[in-house]
């Protein structure tokens, strides 16, 4: 009877783990970090916290929620501290946090190797490398939420030793079209962009593969192996030389341009008196014009949420609105979600 609660635990355990942690074999270069919290009921850090806490990685996508069950915690302008002291051995080390809305990373007090507080980045994946010395030290994450969709992904990874020398001494680099190596040991290729797809076989750590596009996320890549074969890897354990966010969106019925169709998919009427016209899906990003009540616009695509529509003006110019403004007779959702 023991062994079999046993079993049952073991098997839970692993439903839990995150993709990331299932999709490479467990001998990658990414380092587990626990988390101090503070989650403050202000989008400025200002004490006193609402909620302290301890957690472990940071893999969090709240959507248009609150991060925490707390009554009269908000769910849109909020804040959040991480911080952590962990040993190191010495060496060259890569941060990646993706983040919606604003995000700034410290280092050892005094080292701010990642801010966009005053120039958000939503869903992009920013990087920072940096050499450590060996013991411990301190990072700090400092997270802002403005309006919409909230989330933040965070990972530390070890980047000594990942491109193999060649037998005289000299690393390969990867070629000028978009390329990556794979840093996990053991690195799955799958027949789609998820977990759900049929594993097609495995690429060791250092292998260089061509990219000819992404999911809607950039969360899957399709490579080409160096057998000519055409599959997709997780962007979590490729180290490439394009932001994957550049890749064109490849779906099931092909390509689509990174900004949508070649053309308007659908067409709407705004609703508003004067609706803003925005750089980028949510009220954090800058104001490129307004539409005056009824004019019609062009539909290419919307975010992820289905909240802001990618328009195309009568000048041609591209543009983000709230969808909450614009009338659609027919399913948004339907759309392509670009970027």
């Amino acid at each position: 009877m023991k062994r079999i609660a046993l079993l049952l635990i073991a098997v839970l355990v692993f439903q839990m783990l995150p993709a990331s942690t299932i999709e490479a074999s467990p001998d990658n270069t990414l380092i587990g970090l626990s988390w101090h919290a503070e989650y403050f009921a202000n989008q400025y850090l200002v004490a006193p916290a609402t909620l302290v806490r301890e957690e472990g990685a940071l893999n969090y996508n709240w959507g248009a929620n609150r991060p925490v069950e707390i009554d009269n915690f908000p769910a849109d302008y909020f804040s959040v501290r991480w911080t952590t002291r962990p040993t190191l051995d010495a060496g060259n080390y890569r941060f990646s946090v993706t983040a919606d809305d604003s995000v700034k990373l410290t280092v050892d007090y005094t080292s701010v190797v990642i801010d966009t507080m005053n120039a958000p980045q939503a869903g992009q994946k920013l990087t920072a490398d940096f050499t450590l010395s060996a013991g411990s030290h301190y990072f700090q994450i400092d997270y802002r939420e403005l309006a919409g969709n909230a989330s933040i992904t965070a990972t530390l990874e070890k980047l000594d030793g990942q491109q193999q020398p060649n037998p005289d001494g000299s690393v390969s680099p990867l070629p000028s079209s978009p390329s990556a190596y794979v840093t996990a040991y053991s690195l799955r290729y799958r027949s789609g962009p998820g977990l759900n797809y049929t594993i097609l076989g495995t690429q060791p750590k250092n292998t260089i593969v061509q990219l000819i596009g992404r999911n809607g996320d950039a969360t899957w890549a399709k490579v080409i192996l160096p057998s000519g074969t055409q599959a997709w890897m997780s962007t979590s354990y490729l180290s490439a030389n394009v932001d994957f966010w550049s890749l064109p969106v490849v779906t099931d019925e092909g390509v689509t341009n990174p900004d949508g169709a070649e053309s308007g998919l659908m067409t709407g009427i705004v609703t508003a008196y004067a609706l803003n016209v925005r750089s980028g899906p949510s009220t954090s990003y800058a104001i490129i014009g307004r539409l005056v009540l009824f004019t019609p616009v062009q539909i290419i695509g919307r975010n992820d949420a289905g909240t802001w529509l990618r328009i195309r003006r009568s000048s041609g110019t591209l543009g983000w609105v709230s969808a909450t403004y614009v009338r659609v007779d027919a399913n948004i959702m339907s759309l392509p979600i670009v970027y």
